[in-house]
């Protein structure tokens, strides 16, 4: 003959505390789904507010960039250009008797001219 339960059933007793715990918990995640419902903001106009200066934003810093960019660009050309001239033989310098000469050939060309 089979023994006579004295007090619970303890593997009821144990899925009726899971199956509690799990009500629980499901209970728990419902009421928080509609909290945080509750607390969305379904304004269209502020959205699209939002978007607008989301935009704008975007748009500034690309323009930003762009202007660094071209500041950049242009710093490196003139670095090249004045490299480029830096470059290039230095006129050799010119005695006094040499710039004399000099003056007085422009000076008859000028007067050949007259």
């Amino acid at each position: 003959m089979p023994k006579k339960f004295k007090g619970e059933n303890t593997k009821a007793v144990e899925a009726r505390s899971r199956k509690a715990a799990a009500d629980a918990e499901k209970n728990t995640a419902a009421r928080q789904a509609a909290e945080d419902d509750a607390w969305r903001d379904d304004d269209k106009l502020n959205n699209k507010k939002a978007q607008r200066k989301n935009a704008e934003e975007e748009k500034r810093k690309a323009a930003l960039e762009r202007k660094k960019l071209a500041a950049q660009l242009l710093a490196e050309e003139e670095a090249n250009i004045e490299a480029a001239s830096n470059s290039k033989a230095q006129p050799k310098k010119l005695t006094q008797a040499e710039l004399s000469r000099i003056r007085l050939n422009k000076s008859v060309k000028r007067k050949e001219a007259l």
